[in-house]
C-alpha cells in the first residue's frame, strides 16, 4: 500500500465518520446538545491525532484479530501500535411474570458494548500482552455483556442487560450501554434507547400495553436491542427495533418482531465496525417462540422477550453479542 494511497484512504474515512456523527446529533435525545458537540469534537480531534501519526509512518502493517483469549506477542521492527477492543453486548430481558390473564411488558432491550480505539508506541508495549475477550450476556439468565481487554493498556466496557419483566402491569426499561458516562441509556417504557457517540447505545425499553422501544444507535459502539412487546389483553404489540452501530445497516425495522414472532439478529461487526442490536420479540397470547433477537458479534445488544397474555413458560430475552480484539502494528 502506498503512502498516498493510505493517507487518502485514511481521510475519506475519517471525514465520512465525522459527517455521520453530525447528522446523528438530532437523534440522540438522551443527552444535551453540548455534550455531545464535546463527544464529536474529541472524536475530530483523535482522528486528526491519527493522522498525523500514521502518516509519519512506512506503509507496512499486519493485522491480528482476536475473538478468544490469547496473548499477543510484539513483533520485531514494529514501530507504532493501534488497539481496538470491542466490549460484549448486554443481553435482552426475559419476559416471563407470575399472573396469567393480565396486561404484561416484555423484556427490555440489552445495551450495546463499548469500541475503545488507542495508539501506542510499540517500544511503549510490553514483549507479550494478555487479551481477555468480553462475551456477550446470555438471554437465558439476563447477564451483562462482559469488558474486553487489552492487557492493562485499554478496557473497553461490556453493555448491561435489559430488564426482566418479572410482574404484570409495569413498564420495564432497557439497559444502558457501556459504559454509563458517556453510552447511551436504556429507554425507559415505549421510549427509544439512547443514542451515542462513544459508547454503546441504550437498549429499547419494554410497555406494559405498547410495542418495544427501538435501540439507541452509536456511531462507533455496539447498537442497543429492541425492547419487547407487551400487551393489553385486547392487543398485542411488536418489539422495537435494534439500534444501528456507525452507517452499518446494522439493525432496522426488519428485525423487530411482530406480534406472536420472535426478534431477529443484528448484524455482525467486525471490529472495524461493531455489531448491531437485536430486536425484540412481539407480544402473544401464548407462546414460547417471542424470544429476542441476538445482538450482532462484536457488542449488539440482544433484543428483549415479547411479552404473554398467558404465560405458559419463560422466553428469553436475545443473547448480547460477544466482543473482540483487533491489533494493528506498522513497521
Amino acid at each position: 500500500m502506498s503512502m498516498t494511497f493510505k493517507i487518502a484512504a485514511l481521510f475519506v474515512l475519517i471525514s465520512c465518520a465525522c459527517v455521520h456523527a453530525q447528522e446523528n446529533l438530532d437523534s440522540m435525545d438522551n443527552k444535551n446538545t453540548s455534550t455531545l458537540n464535546e463527544e464529536l469534537r474529541k472524536l475530530r480531534q483523535s482522528n486528526r491525532d491519527l493522522a498525523s501519526q500514521i502518516a509519519n509512518q512506512p506503509a507496512g502493517y499486519t493485522i491480528n484479530t482476536y475473538t478468544a483469549d490469547d496473548t499477543w506477542t510484539k513483533p520485531s521492527g514494529a514501530i507504532l501500535v493501534e488497539v481496538i477492543c470491542v466490549g460484549g453486548g448486554g443481553a435482552g430481558g426475559r419476559n416471563y411474570h407470575p399472573g396469567a390473564y393480565n396486561p404484561g411488558a416484555g423484556g427490555g432491550g440489552g445495551g450495546g458494548g463499548q469500541r475503545v480505539r488507542k495508539i501506542f508506541k510499540a517500544s511503549d508495549l510490553s514483549s507479550t500482552v494478555a487479551i481477555t475477550i468480553g462475551i456477550g450476556g446470555v438471554g437465558s439468565t439476563g447477564a451483562n455483556g462482559v469488558n474486553s481487554t487489552f492487557g492493562a493498556y485499554v478496557i473497553a466496557y461490556g453493555g448491561l442487560s435489559g430488564d426482566y419483566a418479572s410482574n404484570y402491569n409495569v413498564d420495564y426499561n432497557g439497559g444502558n450501554g457501556g459504559p454509563t458516562a458517556i453510552a447511551g441509556l436504556g429507554g425507559i417504557g415505549a421510549n427509544t434507547g439512547g443514542c451515542s457517540i462513544s459508547g454503546g447505545g441504550g437498549g429499547g425499553g419494554a410497555p406494559k400495553a405498547n410495542s418495544g422501544g427501538n435501540g439507541g444507535a452509536s456511531i462507533d459502539s455496539g447498537g442497543g436491542g429492541g425492547g419487547g412487546g407487551g400487551n393489553s389483553g385486547a392487543g398485542y404489540y411488536p418489539g422495537g427495533s435494534g439500534g444501528k452501530s456507525g452507517t452499518a445497516v446494522a439493525g432496522d425495522e426488519a428485525n423487530s418482531g411482530a406480534a406472536s414472532n420472535p426478534g431477529t439478529n443484528g448484524t455482525d461487526g467486525n471490529g472495524f465496525t461493531c455489531g448491531g442490536g437485536g430486536g425484540g420479540g412481539g407480544a402473544s397470547y401464548r407462546g414460547t417462540n417471542l424470544v429476542g433477537g441476538d445482538g450482532g458479534a462484536w457488542g449488539g445488544g440482544g433484543g428483549g422477550s415479547g411479552s404473554q397474555w398467558d404465560p405458559v413458560s419463560v422466553c428469553d430475552g436475545g443473547n448480547g453479542g460477544k466482543g473482540g480484539v483487533v491489533v494493528i502494528s506498522w513497521f
